[in-house]
């Protein structure tokens, strides 16, 4: 099984490095679960609402994306701002 990521312009296949596209979904769903408790503790997420969760929920998604895909190898070099942006999209979207 091969899964896309998008830069807004082309698919780009996702390179796992360690572990499979199984173990990817496990802890997301993990992390799901884990949120709704985050949304109520979190400071940022309570003070800024919606946008506030939003920045929580990119945060975390960012560094279960950082643990299970390469993206140096999906855009090529440095590619810290554009999973922020990825993120921040998917989080938007989904309001």
């Amino acid at each position: 099984m091969t899964a896309l990521v998008s830069d807004g312009e082309a698919y780009h296949p996702l390179a796992l490095p360690e572990g499979s596209l199984t173990d990817a979904v496990r802890d997301l769903t993990d992390l799901d679960a884990a949120m709704t408790e985050k949304f109520k503790t979190s400071p940022i997420a309570r003070t800024f609402g919606r946008r506030g969760r939003q920045f929580v929920m990119g945060m975390a998604m960012l560094g279960l994306v950082r643990r299970h895909a390469n993206f140096r190898e999906v855009f090529g070099g440095g590619a810290t701002l554009k999973i922020a942006k990825i993120l921040w999209g998917a989080c938007a979207a989904s309001r």
